[in-house]
């Protein structure tokens, strides 16, 4: 069962061109990690300081591999100072886009 993670990250300052470049660096290198389905940044149209990372992975082994890894330490290493808030939430399916229901347990 595929794992999908949303990120929200708060910019520091008014100046978010470093946090665009590195992670859009991030995007790409993540991309060609085994099991990444997808990587899209998002920026926040009314407050620009937010930015939104939703991530898909194939598996949780695949997802736990990513965690664990040298690319996922050098890039929250490279955030700092950057970022002020940073939330992740795995998030759990609730409907399709044509709005079928895909969760049923409770």
């Amino acid at each position: 069962m595929s794992v999908t993670v949303l990120l929200t990250f708060v910019v520091t300052t008014d100046d978010t061109s470093a946090f665009r470049e590195t992670i859009s660096e991030l995007a790409k290198r993540v991309q060609r990690m085994p099991g990444a389905l997808r990587y899209a940044v998002y920026q926040g149209a009314d407050d620009p300081d937010y930015f939104h990372v939703h991530q898909v992975w194939a598996n949780r082994g695949c997802y736990q591999a990513y965690i664990n890894s040298t690319e996922a330490a050098a890039a929250f290493a490279s955030l700092r100072g950057i970022v002020s808030e940073l939330l992740v939430k795995e998030l759990t399916p609730v409907a399709n886009s044509d709005s079928t229901p895909v969760l049923v347990a409770v």
